[in-house]
């Protein structure tokens, strides 16, 4: 019964991750995914963009690209939500199996995954990187049995096959070759286990569609969070941002745990821990590894020690931690079920509501321009990149038209320098913002309305405003942060009542 009810509270922390379909890169994604299935290989170059249609390009997050495209192709977007609330479910219920197969109890496993995976809430949805973090976990799991001695063909095959799985889900699987070698490095005992595991791990990244040539593309990207720091997930980590303070909170309660006592993890943990941590707080989306690193650290200390007896531990938090365990187990179990289970169906009711989180897609404005045809090329900014493309290809992934193609999306290695430079001065509004609308000409121009651009677009006399929400009271909002679609004015018929520039 201990752990059912320990498996159904991670699991409500799941569903509570959860929230509406937001991820800038997930409508490409389901693109490529739809273009692999119709062609029953994977691209080697591109197809979307305006600027780069026909250069070389790897879709490296294939395997995830595809599990996504059959999804959606089956049940739709109610289809893709389900798949995100199973995947938040996956990662939290992993994150604690693991920590209890360290651990070996269940109350501290509950707590430390809480907060390991509470502090991802803000990065945390359907992306290829979020499987990256479930590896992580295993590779932990795994690694921790090898420390105790059990090195065989099995733990190996296991490393290779995470590896494999990473190598073919994204790019970042020097951070799980890292986690790997530093884990199982042994200097003293057994000099080559690090070096002979790592070895395992990397062979596995070559086994993809590619023979391994997604390294070529991580090394071209290696430099992409400082060329791209305007990204918000490239950008360093901020003390005022609550994952920050869950980062800090993890390593304030391992220095506790450790204040009275001896290490009772290795160089190799700690190194692992504090790297990641590094990289977490200069680059905010690699944040989530830290997490699980740091957890790592504490999982294998609550290892070294018995929480019973008040007179084994001289640190006053862990005091209050066992008390608040004790306390737990005098809830009425079938009670708190039951309130827990209420909070997801709610939560659930409201996801299925809103699949869409339209105020960081813009679903409406598009559907206006579908709907009445307006006029092409369509000019939209780089974190809505992704759900042009989705929207203007069709069920194989093919554009409707070379003039539906895309000026600017997440794919940052195919984004040339001097078309990346005119768009930030065109998004900034700074001086020689015409050239990046020279550059694309576009006839019809999706923007956030809180963006200079628009203004300087309805000032210069060519532009006007022709759909900014739905209702007469969003269209009365132009303060708030919100898209706006604008045309060239040439382009808007006087006749057609349905397009006309807006006052």
């Amino acid at each position: 019964m201990r752990t059912l009810i320990f498996y159904f509270l991670l699991s409500a922390v799941g569903v509570y991750l959860a929230t509406p379909l937001v991820d800038p890169d997930l409508w490409w994604h389901i693109v490529s995914g739809r273009l692999i299935l119709n062609n029953n290989s994977v691209p080697t170059i591109d197809y979307w963009s305006m600027f780069s249609a026909g250069e070389p390009w790897r879709a490296y997050s294939w395997l995830i690209e595809l599990v996504i495209a059959v999804v959606e192709k089956f049940a739709g977007l109610d289809g893709i939500l389900v798949l995100q609330i199973l995947l938040c479910v996956g990662y939290v219920v992993v994150v604690g199996f693991v920590f209890r197969s360290i651990i070996g109890r269940e109350e501290e496993a509950l707590f430390l995954a809480i907060i390991c995976s509470v502090g991802t809430f803000a990065h945390i949805s359907l992306r290829p990187q979020t499987f990256t973090w479930i590896y992580l976990a295993l590779i932990l799991l795994i690694t921790d049995k090898i420390k105790s001695g059990s090195l065989g063909i099995k733990q190996m095959f296991w490393l290779g096959l995470i590896m494999t799985f990473w190598g073919n889900t994204h790019l970042s699987s020097i951070f799980g070759l890292t986690a790997i070698f530093l884990l199982t490095l042994d200097p003293k005992n057994n000099p080559g286990r690090g070096l002979k595991c790592s070895l395992v791990g990397f062979l596995g990244t070559l086994i993809t569609p590619y023979f391994g040539g997604e390294w070529l593309t991580f090394l071209q990207k290696t430099t992409h969070p400082f060329s791209f720091k305007i990204i918000a997930e490239f950008q360093p980590a901020v003390i005022t941002e609550y994952p920050t303070a869950f980062l800090i909170l993890l390593w304030v309660f391992f220095a506790i745990q450790t204040r009275f006592r001896q290490l009772s993890v290795s160089l190799g943990d700690l190194t692992l821990a504090v790297i990641f941590s590094l990289i977490g707080v200069m680059v905010v989306k690699f944040l989530p590894l830290a997490f699980i690193a740091v957890g790592y650290l504490i999982a294998r200390e609550f290892k070294a020690y018995k929480i019973k007896s008040t007179a084994e531990i001289p640190a006053n938090l862990e005091i209050g931690l066992s008390k608040f365990f004790e306390g737990i187990k005098i809830l009425p179990a079938q009670g708190s079920l039951f309130i827990v289970a209420c909070l997801i169906i709610v939560k659930t009711y409201q996801l299925i509501n809103s699949p869409v989180n339209t105020a960081q897609v813009p679903v409406a404005e598009f559907d206006f321009i579908v709907e009445n045809k307006l006029p092409l090329p369509v000019l939209v900014p780089f974190g809505q990149g992704g759900y042009q493309i989705y929207r203007f290809t069709d069920g194989g992934g093919k554009l409707l038209s070379e003039k539906h193609a895309v000026a600017i999306d997440g794919r940052t290695n195919l984004i040339k320098k001097e078309v990346w430079e005119e768009f930030l001065t065109a998004l900034q509004g700074l001086k020689g913002w015409q050239k990046f609308i020279e550059r694309v000409s576009p006839k019809t121009i999706v923007w956030r309305n809180n963006s200079p651009l628009p203004s300087l677009l309805i000032a210069s006399g060519d532009w006007c405003v022709v759909f900014e929400g739905n209702s007469e009271i969003e269209r009365q909002k132009r303060t708030t942060d919100r898209f706006m679609v604008l045309m060239k004015k040439e382009e808007v018929v006087v006749d057609d009542q349905k397009i006309k520039c807006q006052t």
